[in-house]
């Protein structure tokens, strides 16, 4: 049977709502499955009109990660930070739900996907987990990572795929979802931060292309390879190589050998050739 998880439920409206419940002798799950059942059939009706939900839009999140820490995004108003982001996701489908989208609409949303990933950014190379559920500890709800966590959003995963490892049956489990669909809960895992580990292996290469030091960062996601070129700065702190857009580069394919090649050849026709082709001293 699907689970779904129901997050930032204020919590003076849980209060009122676990108190009612209590004293009407409903339990909760049994509650909220008739008022599902209610609003399905049409006998009840919400008093206000359904808001705009933000939420529909989280999909965008890790291609916002992916330019956010660009300095000319950083630097630009709302409408050319909506341009860069559009041209991050010019290649998904879900692109058609942002067309006609007024200008006030662009910056509203482009200030929740800052207020909602702003914790996310510390290294946009490096997966990381964010507390999305937990149980309550004593009187007072102190939001998903306030008590004992029990489910995490994965975070740096390629724009496309989500993951979410949580706590089930006193094992720690893994959901995959890419382009939309979802997987099954798979692992057996003692801790979260095992499942991390094992969620997306990767290597990094180091080669020279022309007098440029660069790094190929290779890792599988399901059954997709993933190809990030890097150059290596003279502090030695890797920067990702970008297109004409802005756009960080990233290759992905079937094969691993495929992704890296195509990386390869990236870096060749910026920097020149690789000083570990044969031949080439």
């Amino acid at each position: 049977m699907p689970q779904f998880v129901l997050r930032d439920v204020p919590p003076d409206l849980w209060s009122h709502f676990r108190t009612r419940a209590q004293s009407e002798g409903w339990a909760l799950r049994s509650l909220i499955l008739q008022l599902m059942e209610d609003y399905a059939s049409g006998q009840v009706t919400p008093s206000a009109a359904a808001p705009e939900n933000l939420a529909a839009y989280a999909w965008l999140r890790p291609y916002y990660r992916q330019v956010a820490w660009l300095p000319h995004f950083q630097q630009a108003d709302s409408q050319e930070r909506f341009r860069i982001l559009w041209n991050a996701i010019a290649v998904d489908k879900r692109i058609a739900t942002l067309e006609g989208i007024l200008a006030t609409e662009q910056e509203r949303l482009l200030d929740w996907l800052q207020d909602t990933t702003q914790h996310d950014m510390a290294d946009p190379n490096q997966l990381s987990m964010r507390p999305i559920a937990s149980l309550r500890k004593g009187a007072d709800y102190r939001g998903p990572g306030g008590g004992d966590v029990f489910q995490y959003e994965v975070i740096g995963l390629p724009p496309g795929h989500q993951a979410w490892i949580a706590k089930m049956n006193h094992r720690w489990q893994v959901l995959r979802s890419s382009n939309g669909v979802q997987g099954h809960w798979t692992g057996d895992y003692g801790t979260a931060q095992e499942a991390l580990r094992d969620l997306t292996p990767r290597a990094d290469y180091a080669q020279r292309f022309g007098d440029q030091d660069c790094v190929i960062r290779v890792w599988r996601v399901n059954d997709r390879f993933f190809a990030r070129p890097f150059t290596i700065r003279a502090d030695s702190q890797l920067e990702c190589v970008t297109n004409e857009h802005g756009v960080l580069v990233e290759f992905c394919e079937m094969a691993d050998a495929a992704a890296f090649g195509k990386a390869v050849l990236h870096l060749t026709k910026l920097f020149g050739p690789s000083a570990n082709e044969p031949g080439r001293k």
